[in-house]
C-alpha cells in the first residue's frame, strides 16, 4: 500500500513535469525519486532535462554521469565521459570528475592520462576521504 502511494506521487510529479518543463527543481526531485525507486534510466532522463536548463552545472553533470555509469554496470560510456569532461572544464578541481575521468582513461588503456588525473587528485584529498585510498589503489594498479 505504501509502495503504491509512493509510486502514485512519483507518477504525479512526472505528469506535472510534462506541463512544467522549465521547472529545474522539479526535474531534480523527479530524478531523485526515480533513484530511490531504483529506476536509473528514468532518473537519467530527468537529469538530462534538468541539464537542458542548466547545462553548465558541474555537480549535476557529475550526478548525471554517475547514473549513466550505474546503468552501464560501472563502465564509463561515451556520454558519461562527455558529461564528466564538461564538469571538469567548469570545475577543474572537482574530485569526482577527476576520479572518473582517470577511470575512463584507464578503461580505454590510456594509463598515462589516468596517472595524470589521479596524481593531481591525490594530494587534494583529505586522508580521511575514502576516495583517497581508492585513488592510491588505482595508481598502484597502473
Amino acid at each position: 500500500e505504501r509502495a503504491e502511494m509512493i509510486r502514485g506521487m512519483v507518477d504525479g510529479l512526472a505528469e506535472k513535469m510534462k506541463n512544467n518543463p522549465d521547472d529545474f527543481s522539479g526535474w531534480l526531485r523527479l530524478a531523485n525519486s526515480y533513484m530511490v525507486l531504483n529506476e536509473q534510466a528514468k532518473a537519467a532522463a530527468a537529469l538530462k532535462s534538468a541539464l537542458a536548463l542548466q547545462p553548465g552545472n558541474a555537480g549535476l553533470l557529475v550526478q548525471f554521469a554517475e547514473v549513466l555509469i550505474s546503468i552501464n554496470g560501472g563502465r564509463i560510456s561515451e556520454e558519461a565521459e562527455n558529461a564528466l569532461k564538461r564538469a571538469f572544464r567548469r570545475e577543474p578541481g572537482n574530485p569526482q570528475a577527476s576520479w572518473r575521468l582517470g577511470q575512463a582513461a584507464a578503461q580505454s588503456g590510456n594509463k598515462e592520462e589516468a596517472r595524470r588525473f589521479w596524481s593531481e587528485l591525490l594530494p587534494k584529498l583529505l586522508s580521511a576521504d575514502p576516495l583517497k585510498a581508492e585513488v592510491k589503489r588505482a595508481l598502484d594498479a597502473l
